[in-house]
């Protein structure tokens, strides 16, 4: 639906029509940007109604060596460290 516009041309477009309407985002591999851009976004008091920003992130250990070589058990212990970026953060990950 939103594919040719902007983020935030798609948030106003989506917001006009029923603000509760969550819109989910990707971090296009870079989670420091959409956190900032979604804590800018997902204000307690805007000037008008908007959708809340859900950000989509995913991690992967099956591109090197390395990581096929680990054992869900190694993989698990990593996942904690992952998100760093969420660290003191009025975020909430699931």
């Amino acid at each position: 639906m939103c594919s040719n516009l902007g983020y935030d041309e798609c948030i106003s477009a989506v917001s006009a029509i029923d603000p509760t309407i969550p819109i989910v985002i990707s971090d296009a591999w870079d989670i420091k940007n959409a956190i900032e851009y979604s804590l800018k976004k997902n204000t307690a008091n805007p000037t008008q109604p908007t959708s809340p920003i859900i950000i989509d992130t995913h991690f992967y250990w099956t591109f090197t060596d390395v990581d096929k070589a680990k054992s869900p058990q190694q993989i698990i212990a990593e996942v904690d460290t992952k998100l760093s970026e969420l660290d003191r953060r009025e975020v909430s990950a699931n």
